[in-house]
């Protein structure tokens, strides 16, 4: 959200803008999709009762009922519907025309640079209003006369009346997120400076605890991890000047130290900065989501990757300015952004691409579709180093990957015994329990961990219900959240529920929370990552 200043200012455009509909849409279809596209118009959506999952710019979020989305032309943008009912979700498609000059005679569509005042997501403040008049600009749009699309047109500058006003409107939480981006603004445009969470927290005008805790819950990270993304991505930017050293990157970034910067850099991209910038230099597509692990662990950053996947949130926010050329699920969309960015090799999983489409990848460049259900993680591994030369990488990788798992399994036997141990996954609508082919493996294979009796060992996931969780008998259980609360929140409420309460792991107090960002995926990196929190886990 805007200063509110500043968005005043941006209303005084009002003005001069002729806003012009040219599409209507009322959709209760649950397997609606918009896919993954520039935006030629600007998009307003409305939610009166659906639930609508939302990709703007590498940004993930829900559109949730009484809420709606204004996208401005030439923003990058996906949306499904999660949940849908009847009248649930409206999307209408308009243009601001400017005057320019206040001269009639010159006209410009505002695609390239909107002058329109609104956008983002605003909350409404009458729903029901909104969503008889939503219905009544649908109703009159379909008419096949001129007078019945001028009624449309007519009640549409109502429409967009009501979305500017309650774009206006302040509230308190509307009042703390403006805090916080001013801050964010401060540290995208000062990041290379020495500063504070004190300093911070003075500037949003909250005391240094509320200012941490609201900065987590608005951006999903710390601040100190934001800033921390921040250098690190301008750190990227200036390794393409050969020219300069590293000692001189890290001191225009914000730290003084060179080696210092050197363990950071390799702390959030996973390789040294000098390894980076060598395998920069080969352009490799991860087409399917499991492959960033893949590469990652090779320690290649792919240049084109799928970043519209719920559970690629970790990856989005650490490599959005490595991957050069998002991917989504669209086959056209991809093949056809792959044919322009001309890659020097293609990775995809065999198991999720048609072949025909695997065929037509193979004429965009050289292709490697790894054989998934016949082979487990590591020869996942291997294959992929074999195609791109770099086995030695991989088995270098494999061998350390070893020596870890034997020092934590050394822990695990300490503390675990014979216990069974269940991964579980509350996501918002359902319940999953983890099998071999995910991050579980690592409990029930490398560090030899009692698997809960009914665990598919050939599964990644299975649905369940919360009372059949105690059917699996197992003694502690592992659990990540997916729904959106706090981890304080969700054992609030499922302290509530007899069935969660009669689970033995839960009587036996045995119950411990995981990180959320892991969910399905089965690759190198993951499983690494989950290695290091059960390791976290036993000491603590």
């Amino acid at each position: 959200m805007e200063d509110l200043e500043v968005k005043k200012a941006r209303y005084k455009e009002l003005d001069r803008l002729w806003l012009k509909l040219r599409e209507v849409e009322c959709l209760d279809q649950k397997n609606w999709r918009l896919q993954l596209d520039y935006m030629k118009h600007h998009v307003l959506m409305i939610s009166i009762s659906s639930k609508v999952k939302i990709v703007v710019d590498g940004n993930m979020s829900t559109l949730i009922p009484g809420h709606a989305y204004v996208f401005l032309p030439g923003q990058l943008m996906q949306a499904a519907i999660a949940a849908a009912h009847p009248k649930g979700l409206y999307v209408f498609q308009f243009d601001a025309i400017d005057e320019i000059g206040y001269r009639e005679s010159i006209l410009e569509i505002t695609r390239a640079r909107s002058n329109f005042p609104l956008y983002g997501e605003i909350g409404l403040t009458d729903a029901s209003a909104i969503s008889e008049l939503c219905y009544m600009i649908w109703v009159h749009w379909q008419s096949v006369e001129a007078l019945g699309r001028m009624r449309s047109q007519a009640a549409f500058q109502d429409l967009l009346c009501r979305m500017l006003e309650d774009g206006q409107a302040s509230d308190p939480e509307e009042d703390r997120h403006q805090s916080v981006k001013r801050t964010m603004d401060y540290l995208e445009q000062f990041s290379h400076l020495p500063m504070t969470i004190e300093e911070l927290a003075e500037m949003a005008g909250m005391s240094r605890y509320y200012y941490m805790r609201s900065f987590k819950q608005l951006n999903g990270r710390s601040v100190m991890d934001y800033l921390s993304d921040l250098r690190i991505n301008q750190a990227k930017v200036l390794m393409e000047n050969p020219k300069l050293k590293l000692r001189d990157i890290a001191k225009q970034v914000g730290y003084q130290d060179e080696y210092y910067f050197i363990r950071k850099f390799k702390q959030q991209v996973g390789i040294p900065p000098a390894t980076y910038m060598k395998n920069k230099q080969r352009k490799v597509a991860a087409y399917s989501f499991p492959n960033l692990g893949q590469l990652l662990a090779l320690k290649i950053v792919p240049y084109a990757a799928p970043m519209d996947h719920y559970w690629t949130d970790l990856y989005r926010r650490k490599y959005q300015y490595d991957v050069i050329t998002p991917l989504s699920h669209d086959y056209d969309f991809n093949r056809q952004a792959l044919q322009a960015s001309k890659p020097d090799y293609i990775l995809g999983i065999d198991h999720f691409i048609p072949v025909k489409e695997q065929e037509k990848l193979k004429e965009v460049a050289p292709a490697f579709f790894v054989p998934w259900l016949s082979n487990d993680w590591r020869t996942h591994l291997r294959l992929i180093a074999q195609f791109l030369g770099i086995e030695d990488v991989a088995e270098i990788w494999l061998e350390d990957y070893a020596r870890k798992a034997a020092k934590v399994k050394d822990l695990v036997n300490d503390v675990f015994k014979d216990d069974a141990v269940l991964i579980v996954h509350i996501s918002e609508e359902h319940i999953y329990v983890y099998g071999e082919r995910s991050i579980a493996s690592v409990l029930y294979q490398d560090l030899d961990i009692r698997m809960p009796k009914g665990i598919g060992a050939k599964t990644s996931h299975t649905l369940v219900t919360l009372e059949q969780l105690a059917d699996y008998d197992a003694e502690r259980l592992m659990v990540m959240f997916t729904n959106g609360l706090s981890t304080q929140e969700n054992w609030d409420l499922l302290k509530k529920k007899n069935a969660w309460n009669e689970i033995k792991a839960v009587r036996n107090q045995a119950v411990t929370s995981i990180s959320p960002w892991l969910w399905f995926e089965y690759s190198a990196y993951t499983q690494e990552r989950f290695l290091n929190e059960v390791a976290t886990i036993v000491k603590a």
